[in-house]
């Protein structure tokens, strides 16, 4: 029973390692608006409107977005559908931020019981858990970003289909919703590139790190 409840806690970390690694990614370009803002100048020729007009649009979607203020798109236009999609997107950011809230406090949580021996974490070939997590972590978000490399229109596609299964208000007209004019996809392009180098980074750091560890606990057992 001692082993199976140590494979159960050594899964549970795992997974939870993993979901922080994502949420973390993912909150950089959603609460850093300078990642917007480093592109509003281009934002504002392409679009046609003044750079004001932009970010206004932008902080206040963002503010819905983030901070639950009232939902509003400075001087441009937005359909019900569109605002529809908005409130479908809140809940997306929402349901990231708790789940970077919740695995970060349990995966303190079950460190601090490893540390005190109360559970066990298993190892497979001299590895620990968080080797085999890195490797996860990475491993999707590199083949999603060689399917948007390849044609990032079918990924942009496949993932909003995925995120809102059954509906189609994310697909915005540019009169009605001239919201959307300002929300190119370049720009989620960017993002996207900002969460998956993230991801890249951490996880290829976690990879080397335990590595070197496991390298250095062999030469300790054989002297």
């Amino acid at each position: 029973m001692k082993n199976f409840w140590s494979w159960i806690s050594t899964i549970i970390f795992g997974a939870l390692s993993v979901v922080f690694i994502w949420t973390f990614a993912l909150s950089i370009p959603i609460y850093s608006r300078y990642v917007y803002y480093s592109q509003v100048k281009k934002i504002a020729a392409d679009s046609g409107y003044e750079e004001q007009v932009v970010k206004t649009a932008y902080n206040d979607i963002m503010d819905y977005l983030t901070l639950h203020k009232e939902f509003k798109t400075g001087e441009l236009s937005c359909s019900v559908s569109a605002k529809e999609h908005f409130e479908d997107c809140q809940k997306l950011f929402d349901l990231n931020i708790i789940l970077f809230a919740t695995s970060a406090i349990c995966l303190i949580v079950l460190s601090v019981l490893a540390s005190k021996k109360v559970i066990k974490f298993k190892k497979i070939n001299g590895f620990g858990v968080l080797f085999y997590s890195a490797i996860v972590a990475v491993a999707i978000p590199l083949a999603l970003g060689i399917v948007a490399a390849i044609n990032f229109d079918v990924a942009f596609t496949m993932f909003h289909r995925i995120l809102f299964p059954g509906k189609t208000n994310w697909q915005f007209d540019p009169v009605a919703d001239e919201i959307i004019n300002i929300l190119p996809e370049s720009y989620f392009a960017i993002c996207g590139a900002i969460a998956g180098s993230v991801i890249v980074l951490a996880s290829i750091g976690i990879i080397v790190w335990k590595c070197i560890e496991r390298k250095k606990r062999n030469i300790n057992a054989n002297m």
